[in-house]
């Protein structure tokens, strides 16, 4: 029920427009199981999480969220995965995400081609926009 969906995601999105990550954190987790296909609830955990400084956590709920997401959200999804997967320490996977934006014609392409410059990386940023 969309409804329902709406109204349990206002408490932790309320607390994320608050920057009260560890609330947001603690009120999505019991929404997961709620709403397996909700693609919102793991992303916004994931960014909780991140910003909790749980980049482990954060992957994982990133990796859900991504098996979930659509085309035109997916990239967003991909560029805080690769956030988290650095500071995991996990490079290799983290500049695959940053591919993965940079070869989009999404928001934050343009940031990932760079990015992929910085690191030795010859990326092309897409024509599409």
């Amino acid at each position: 029920d969309g409804n329902a969906l709406l109204s349990d995601l206002k408490p932790p999105l309320d607390a994320f427009r608050r920057g009260d990550y560890a609330q947001v954190d603690r009120e999505l987790g019991p929404l997961e199981s709620r709403y397996p296909e909700a693609v919102e609830v793991f992303f916004y955990g994931g960014l909780a999480r991140l910003f909790l400084d749980d980049p482990k956590r954060a992957i994982a709920s990133f990796e859900r969220a991504a098996r979930l997401a659509d085309e035109t959200f997916a990239p967003r999804i991909a560029w805080y995965r690769a956030v988290a997967e650095q500071r995991a320490g996990n490079d290799a996977e983290a500049r695959r995400q940053i591919e993965t934006v940079c070869r989009s014609a999404g928001e934050r392409a343009r940031e990932a081609c760079a990015a992929l410059g910085q690191m030795g990386a010859s990326a092309k940023t897409p024509d599409a926009r």
